[in-house]
């Protein structure tokens, strides 16, 4: 009994010491909410301020009162995901105030409109390369954000992406972008220096407004626009070097950027608004250079508010500006090979300065050919994912700097085999295939809907090929593939298309004729392809025979019927222009014989007692007879013997002298005609 007391007592001061040892299992936070947020996504909230958002595909799109975890958005302090999360929705965590920590996933492909307003504690934030896509106003009011990079599989930031991001000072833009959006960076105050990246064609209206500390800006020669009130308020900005292929410099631009220093106007420059560059209100005008490759005609023209009057700008006229008109290539190579990037510029009295981007700073490089428009020197390990620019200064001090490129170590990714568009009819099965050599080679089918390339994820979209069912949407739909080697090298295949055509097919069958000697048969088809053209035949001594009626090589032919065409039969073959046929089903023709009575029958004399016949001859199918004798003032049908054949008979009475007598002939299908009337007279 003691030694059982002593064995509980035992167990039971294991069990406290477990939990004791584990206090894990005690304070583990519990759930106070949960629910969907996608059609395969379920969140989970917990009184820590964590909510757990788990499973795969898109997130739903929101308006801030629909949120689901909506009453809680003050108390998220992070977010986890769990799975294949492809997109996050509009204002998904829009007035998240106290959210501070989030780590996006490696699936992730878009972040929606509006996606973290508000969310003034989050301090750091990195998006992965899956992301194509940013939305509308996506970290507007982010102002904990100090630093941001994005990734080069981003190809669009949405308008206001960053508006009053207050501490954000420094931000990497991806290559791949086109467009700075409207507003995307306005009141950054916090924003020191950018470098717009080459291939963008236009700065949106307000996209740097309010940007007080931005001191440096290099706008790549592929801008051609730049929007009003772009720089407004760029207080700190000393200089700015307008790119070959503006035309136009609009209202406020550059207006109250009182540290303007050096303005480099090209000679496409053709318009520029009077308050471009002043406040013709309080003016407030810059004293700057202006170096301008045009004539002194298009100053001279802008006299209202003594826009560019001598005292505040020192204008130099017939300066050739400096040009890129050749930029470097990125270079793939294996370590050991030399690596070469070359520039080529246009101006007065050109110097050149090779830089190298190495933590975090460009420095210039001391490598052969430094300081000429062409560097060179050989590829070792180190290299890998370095950039190099080069910077090029003309004689008056002005400078246009290369876009930058990228040294990767490995085998060049290059597209050896491009895909081939597709024809084919609904239901078919459509695909594409790219051949590519490289390194660690992924894939990424894309295609082209409502005005963007977004990823596709048809059966093998990840792969060299992808295939699908085709329905009607799809006609006229572009597809690409982006290959990526280990490095994160990319090359892009030449756009496809998928045609949806009709498939060749007969909808409708000729059908039998018959019809009597003289009449005009016809036989039609009706049927589906493209580019149809049509062969009627006929099937005569023992083979069949293109025939030369009339419509013939129509989809309906006709024909006077004689006795000859009794039994024949008649087809059409069907190509469309891709030379596919089809044979429709065989016709025939049956001549009738017209329903008409070819002999009537006679008057009859006789005495009583003799037998009186009255006979009657028709043509036509399937025939039936009934004579008919008028008697007190009506056509009655008789009894007599015959009197449903085409011959009646009868013995002769006194009564019958003067009856009237005729024959009904119906055919099969229910016609009928009239015999003459025949008399008896009684003699």
């Amino acid at each position: 009994m003691n030694k059982s007391i002593s064995k509980l007592t035992a167990f039971l001061l294991a069990v406290v010491l477990v939990f004791a040892m584990s206090p894990a299992l005690v304070l583990s936070a519990d759930t106070i909410a949960s629910g969907t947020c996608g059609k395969n996504l379920t969140w989970v909230l917990d009184d820590s301020g964590k909510l757990t958002i788990s499973g795969s595909g898109n997130m739903d799109n929101y308006s801030r009162d629909n949120v689901p975890w909506g009453e809680y958005a003050e108390d998220i302090e992070s977010v986890v995901f769990s799975g294949n999360v492809t997109s996050i929705g509009n204002e998904a965590f829009n007035s998240c105030l106290s959210l501070s920590s989030i780590e996006l996933p490696d699936s992730l492909t878009s972040i929606g409109d509006y996606a973290f307003y508000c969310c003034y504690a989050l301090t750091d934030i990195k998006i992965p390369d899956s992301v194509t896509s940013i939305g509308y106003g996506a970290f507007m009011y982010c102002q904990s954000i100090e630093s941001l990079v994005i990734p080069n599989s981003v190809t669009s930031i949405g308008m206001e992406a960053f508006y009053s991001c207050e501490s954000l000072y420094n931000i990497v833009l991806p290559n791949t972008l086109t467009v700075i959006s409207d507003a995307l960076f306005c009141e950054c105050p916090s924003l020191e220096s950018i470098e717009i990246p080459y291939g963008v064609t236009s700065i949106g209206g307000e996209a740097f407004y309010g940007c007080y500390s931005l001191e440096s800006v290099t706008i790549p020669d592929s801008v051609t626009s730049i929007g009003a009130l772009a720089f407004y308020e760029c207080e700190s900005l000393s200089s700015i070097r307008i790119p070959d292929g503006v035309t136009k410099i609009g209202y406020h631009t550059f207006y109250k950027c009182p540290g303007l220093k050096t303005i480099v106007l090209p000679v496409s420059v053709t318009e520029i608004s009077i308050d471009a560059f002043i406040d013709e209100y309080s003016y407030n005008f810059p004293e700057a250079d202006v170096y301008y490759a045009g004539t002194r005609a298009m100053f001279e023209c802008i006299d209202d508010y003594a826009a560019f009057d001598p005292q505040y700008f020192t204008i130099h006229y017939d300066n050739t500006p400096v040009m890129i008109t050749s930029q470097p290539k990125n270079y793939t190579g294996a370590a050991g090979s030399t690596a070469s990037f070359s520039v080529t510029a246009t101006g007065t009295g050109l110097t050149y300065q090779w830089q190298m981007y190495s933590n975090g700073a460009w420095k210039n490089s001391g490598a052969s050919g430094s300081k000429t428009n062409k560097i060179s020197f050989k590829v070792s390990n180190t290299h890998d994912g370095m950039m190099y620019r080069c910077v090029v200064t003309s004689s008056n001090g002005i400078i246009a700097i290369s876009s930058p490129v990228t040294v990767k170590i490995g085998t060049p990714v290059t597209i050896t085999q491009q895909p081939s568009d597709y024809s084919g009819a609904i239901g078919s099965t459509a695909s594409f295939s790219v051949t590519a050599q490289g390194e660690g080679l992924t894939y990424q089918w894309q295609m082209y809907t409502n005005g963007a390339w977004k990823n596709s994820g048809a059966t093998g979209s990840k792969t060299n090929k992808i295939s699908f069912k085709v329905s009607n949407t799809h006609n006229g739909m572009k597809y690409r593939c982006i290959v990526k080697d280990k490095n994160g090298t990319t090359a892009t295949t030449d756009e496809v298309s998928v045609k949806v055509v009709t498939p060749l097919a007969i909808t409708k069958q000729p059908a039998n004729y018959a019809g009597a000697v003289g009449s005009t048969a016809s036989f039609s088809v009706t049927a589906q392809g493209e580019g149809l053209t049509y062969q009627w035949q006929m099937y005569t001594n023992g083979a069949w025979k293109n025939s030369g009626a009339t419509g013939s090589k129509t989809n309906k032919i006709s024909f006077k019927v004689s006795n000859s065409h009794n039994g024949m039969k008649y087809r059409c073959i069907v190509k469309d222009k891709n030379g596919k046929t089809v044979t429709s089903n065989a016709a025939s023709v049956s001549v009738v014989n017209t329903l008409a009575i070819t002999k009537q029958p006679v008057n009859y004399s006789g005495t009583v007692g003799s037998t009186a016949t009255f006979s009657v001859t028709a043509n036509g199918e399937g025939l039936t007879y009934q004579w008919q004798m008028y008697t007190n003032g009506a056509w009655k049908n008789s009894g007599a013997t015959g009197s449903k054949t085409n011959k009646i008979s009868f013995k002769v009475t006194s009564n019958h002298n003067g009856m009237k007598y005729r024959c009904i002939v119906t055919d099969k299908n229910g016609k009928k005609v009239y015999s003459n009337t025949a008399k008896v007279s009684v003699v």
